[in-house]
């Protein structure tokens, strides 16, 4: 069966559940308020340690850009934690819809 996505931007400021259905991830930028502003993502609906993709950092000023060759699947959705002294996380990615 043919799948198909959008790529849309979504800017998280908060701890968030980006997508609780599949999530094709393209790439984040991480902006830190001040040097060593972390995130985390999950390939998850919440924060479990078991689905952790992995913690980012950033210094101030200074945004970390991860971008990948091709969308990565992520077959239980998107959870993004915001640590201390971040600014917010621009995720870059679809959610992944199966044509009725």
């Amino acid at each position: 069966m043919e799948t198909w996505l959008q790529l849309s931007p979504y800017w998280v400021t908060e701890d968030r559940l980006v997508s609780a259905d599949r999530f094709e991830l393209w790439g984040f930028v991480i902006v830190a308020s001040s040097d060593g502003g972390s995130a985390s993502l999950y390939n998850q609906r919440s924060a479990e340690e078991e689905a952790l993709i992995g913690t980012y950092k950033a210094l101030a000023n200074s945004p970390t850009v991860v971008m990948f060759p091709r969308g990565v699947e992520l077959s239980r959705g998107l959870f993004v934690d915001i640590g201390s002294n971040m600014t917010g996380v621009l995720i870059l990615g679809a959610p992944i819809f199966e044509p009725a």
